[in-house]
């Protein structure tokens, strides 16, 4: 019998313990999958192969045994938890979920499932969801920074600036420099630069070679941002072990900065370099995706969107959703509006646009349930942030463009401002700024005019399609009109005229976009013709969206 394979599982198992011990992973793999081999119905042993395929770093292996294994055992929390944490950590946030919620679903009460699973939610957008979460999660563990950063950033990005800033602001643990990031952006969006700046310094002298706060500091003084913070982002554009995504953030603030002290040269060199950074971590814009996109959505809804639903919800406040590219003056229309004593913004609420994806490929617009859960999801998200008193509620996500279809259906008295400015002005101002990793066309002067074009062509569509009244409100006119412009603006709304609609930038108001601190000035036309700084950037540019001209406008 001596040398014989031995044929029980387990000791198999304890041999590739030993191997994986000894540092010897291949022969730890092959114990395991002899293991296997002798029981290949148990999920455990499964399990255990995925594990050292992991610790040997061979992820899609790893991820096809605890597959397996909860194929096996449906009810295996370990298989689906692991196959949910492998899929985090290869950045597969989608199919984390899936197996993170089936984890959940068994075992509800295991706390490090929920908290993955809260940060799976997080960071693909869904905050509404990660909130219920993270909230529960503090209730049953101590509290810690990281939570509660997770936390402040959830109700920062539902609309709630102030209830986020309480939460960042009660935390009295050890000092982490995120947290005091977290409330410089919250300040900001509150208004106040000083309180911010102060915060920004905190999380520089925490983690003196993290570019994110130095650059928060020049974006935020720009010109008069002291030599020491100047200084110190060239020291870190000087190290090699600086990361791409933080030297981008560099050179888009001091492009920032170079621009506005018209050092037009400079600031040019520093957007080619930030945009060549963020174009190789996340990649070019699929053009013919988005445009196969858009032909689906006008193909979908060519012969109608059928009838739409009575809206659901209580509320008796009207819905005025303000779309258009980003940085076309969304924020703007938005500010004059929420001025209004009968009105309130409620920022860029995510309702439409997470619901546009997951009912892409559903004929959405004949399905009642769904329209009614929708209308009263989207007057729940309004009523996180809106005092109750308002007649008109403001929803200015700039890509619920693409969602009017389920607007229109959802909500039928809506209606939609579409901003419109000189495209060369909105592709300058959004090539010169830093956006989230998704938005892969900002990257690209040529890509963000595609994408103007696309809006207007899918936007002629819904013009002809769907019963919403929709005004076209351009930037240009609006600046040099802004009482004429601002009152059609307030009558489109459905309200009567209010002085305070050109007192905006006086009010102190949350803003929560790149534009902060722009439309807290009074209206002016400093932006007008900007592109002219940079002449060869835009040859052969048309003035208008699509090359259109302005009869649409009335």
């Amino acid at each position: 019998m001596c040398g014989e394979t031995p044929r029980d599982p387990d000791a198999h198992r304890a041999l590739a313990a030993v191997m994986q011990m000894a540092g010897r992973t291949g022969e730890a793999i092959g114990a395991m999958r002899d293991a296997v081999s002798l029981a290949p119905d148990n999920p455990g042993l499964i399990v255990a192969l995925g594990q050292v395929q992991a610790s040997a770093g061979l992820i899609d292996d790893a991820i096809a045994s605890f597959r397996a294994a909860g194929d096996r055992a449906p009810d295996s929390v370990e298989a689906w938890y692991l196959l949910g944490a492998t899929h985090y950590g290869a950045g597969r946030m989608a199919e984390s979920l899936d197996a993170l919620q089936r984890a959940h679903a068994i075992a509800p009460s295991q706390p490090e499932i929920a908290l993955l699973l809260a940060d799976v939610l997080f960071l693909l957008g869904r905050r509404e969801d990660a909130l219920v979460h993270f909230t529960r999660l503090a209730t049953i563990q101590p509290p810690n920074a990281m939570r509660t950063l997770r936390i402040a950033q959830c109700h920062r990005a539902l609309g709630e600036p102030e209830l986020a800033l309480e939460h960042a602001q009660a935390w009295s643990g050890e000092p982490f420099a995120p947290l005091w990031l977290e409330i410089g952006g919250l300040h900001e969006d509150l208004g106040d630069a000083d309180a911010a700046h102060e915060a920004y310094l905190r999380a520089c002298s925490l983690q003196p070679r993290w570019a994110e706060p130095v650059s928060a500091l020049i974006a935020l003084r720009r010109e008069a941002c002291p030599d020491t913070v100047i200084e110190a982002a060239r020291t870190l554009l000087a190290d090699t072990a600086t990361p791409g995504r933080s030297r981008a953030l560099l050179h888009h603030a001091l492009g920032k900065r170079a621009d506005r002290m018209d050092a037009c040269s400079e600031a040019a060199a520093h957007w080619r370099e930030a945009n060549r950074l963020r174009r190789i971590d996340d990649g070019a814009l699929d053009r013919t995706a988005h445009r196969a996109r858009i032909d689906a959505l006008i193909s979908r809804t060519s012969k109608g969107v059928g009838a739409p639903l009575r809206d659901t919800g209580e509320a008796s406040a009207r819905p005025l959703f303000i779309v258009g590219m980003t940085r076309s003056g969304t924020t703007l229309a938005e500010q004059i509006l929420a001025a209004h004593p009968s009105a309130h913004g409620c920022g860029e609420l995510p309702v439409f646009t997470d619901s546009g994806g997951a009912l892409a490929d559903a004929p959405f617009t004949r399905d009642r349930d769904v329209l009614a859960e929708l209308a009263i999801r989207w007057r729940a998200a309004v009523a996180r942030t809106s005092p109750g008193a308002a007649s008109v509620v403001i929803d200015k996500h700039p890509f619920n463009l693409e969602q009017l279809a389920l607007v229109a259906a959802a909500l039928p008295d809506a209606r939609v401002v579409w901003c419109r400015r000189d495209p060369r002005d909105t592709a300058l101002s959004i090539y010169a700024e830093s956006f989230a990793p998704d938005a892969r066309y900002a990257t690209d002067l040529d890509d963000i005019r595609f994408m103007i074009d696309e809006q207007a062509r899918l936007m002629r569509h819904w013009r002809r399609v769907l019963a919403l009244p929709i005004i076209e409100l351009h930037y240009e006119t609006l600046v040099a009109q802004p009482d004429m412009q601002a009152r059609r603006l307030v009558e489109f709304a459905g309200l009567s005229w209010h002085d305070d609609c050109l007192d905006f930038h006086a009010r102190t108001r949350r803003v929560q976009t790149h534009s902060r601190w722009q439309v807290r000035q009074p209206i002016h036309r400093g932006s007008v013709g900007r592109w002219m700084r940079y002449p060869a950037w835009f040859e052969g540019w048309p003035t208008d969206d699509a090359g259109e001209g302005r009869s649409g406008e009335a």
